[in-house]
């Protein structure tokens, strides 16, 4: 299925990146324009900060077939994936650190409503149809690594 396949994918980067806090902690417009925040520095490096991370996220789940964007708020960036007609947030950044110690994800195909509790994803969705964006978070089950 479609939440198979964005599980699978959403876990198996996550265990092979680790995010760059010596990025992080450079000022925000040095890292937009620095090499770090891309595509290819996680993929190859497995290295990145939220920017590169969701945007590495984003091919490949586009790769795989699946309906995929990136959104961002100030300072964070994130994604949206489409699974059955809605879209749903996801922020592998945020979850780094659950799939590497085998914890419960927290921002996995979260619903807008909860997604924003959390003040770094409060953003004007302007990447998916209003319509569209759930009003529910999506369970999911637990699926091998």
């Amino acid at each position: 299925t479609d939440i198979e396949k964005a599980l699978f994918i959403y876990r198996y980067l996550g265990s092979i990146v680790l995010y760059d806090y010596d990025m992080a902690k450079e000022n925000h417009f040095a890292r937009i324009i620095s090499d770090r925040t891309s595509l290819h520095d996680v993929l190859i490096n497995n290295k990145g900060v939220c920017s590169g991370i969701a945007m590495a996220l984003k091919e490949i789940m586009l790769a795989s077939g699946l309906k995929c964007k990136s959104v961002g708020s100030f300072d964070h960036q994130w994604n949206f994936i489409q699974i059955e007609g809605k879209w749903y947030h996801m922020d592998l950044t945020c979850d780094l650190n659950n799939i590497k110690s085998g914890k419960r994800l927290q921002y996995f195909l979260k619903s807008e409503k909860n997604i924003s509790k959390d003040e770094s994803h409060i953003c004007n969705t302007i990447y998916a149809d209003k319509d569209k964006i759930a009003t529910r978070s999506l369970p999911y089950t637990k699926s091998k690594k």
